[in-house]
């Protein structure tokens, strides 16, 4: 518990009580003077409010996507169901694509739906999936990851000179 409390209390904003005093809690029950069953609820209290916090932040939803030049902002719609203002990284991995600017802190607005627009450039043509992963900014998973479907239809090299070669004839 005293791990999952760290990875939530990264997520608060700074002067959050919550924190300081799921520590005190913690720190209370390495005392011989609480009883098993004061210590078990004790944890369990604290395991709802840490369990609650972290899933207020809803993934986004998969959609394929077209990037028909070399780059694109890619669109990241994440939810937060939670009154405080919290604080995730949004990181991306896919083999054939790159994301100039990767694990990406963010801050979520209350009660509502965040864009969060991420660069992403492509290194060849083709369909590849992109993994979308929401972490605490102490590094644990917050949610499963999430799979979008890029699709990348950019003209290079030799295919841009033989489409250049052919409206140069056309136009003649």
């Amino acid at each position: 518990i005293r791990l999952l409390a760290g990875g939530a209390a990264s997520m608060l904003p700074a002067g959050d009580p919550r924190p300081e005093r799921w520590q005190s809690t913690l720190q209370s029950l390495l005392t011989t003077g609480i009883t098993d069953a004061d210590g078990i609820a004790a944890i369990d209290t604290l395991d709802a409010e840490v369990d609650e916090l972290l899933s207020a932040v809803e993934p986004p939803d998969a959609f394929p996507f077209t990037i028909g030049g070399r780059s694109i902002e890619l669109p990241i719609k994440v939810t937060n169901n939670s009154p405080t203002p919290l604080t995730v990284i949004v990181r991306l991995e896919s083999d054939k694509l790159t994301f100039p600017q990767n694990d990406v802190p963010v801050v979520l607005a209350p009660n509502a739906v965040t864009d969060i627009p991420i660069e992403v450039a492509a290194r060849s043509n083709g369909v590849f999936p992109v993994r979308v992963e929401l972490l605490t900014p102490a590094g644990s998973k917050l949610t499963e990851p999430v799979e979008f479907t890029a699709r990348v239809n950019n003209l290079t090299g030799l295919g841009r000179l033989l489409t250049v070669g052919g409206a140069l004839v056309l136009a003649t």
